[in-house]
């Protein structure tokens, strides 16, 4: 991942199984963010991302995105919800619905 003259990512890899949810913990500035915002599609339009994404060992369509979710860290996260509870209000709070998607990817 490089915007301009900076590269932001460089020599990332790894592995999420299906129908798991992962947590993806870093340091401040560690570029857990811009990880996320890469692997849903959400990259700055001056943004120049290089490498795969497979999902499901298959290249991504411009869909893809549909599949990947988090929540941002400037959201409220209140320490009596566990991650599945978080994520659920994150989604009604966003999209004013959430059964259908909850029952499909959680």
């Amino acid at each position: 991942y490089r915007k301009g003259e900076v590269t932001y990512l460089s020599g990332v890899s790894g592995y999420v199984k299906a129908t798991r949810m992962t947590c993806v913990l870093g340091a401040p500035d560690a570029g857990v963010t811009t990880l996320l915002k890469t692997l849903a599609g959400r990259a700055s339009r001056e943004a120049v991302v290089s490498g795969e994404i497979l999902l499901g060992g298959q290249h991504l369509d411009e869909a893809y995105g549909q599949h990947v979710g988090f929540i941002p860290k400037d959201d409220l996260h209140y320490p009596t919800l566990t991650v599945r509870e978080t994520l659920r209000m994150s989604v009604r709070m966003r999209y004013g619905f959430v059964e259908d998607i909850y029952k499909k990817f959680l």
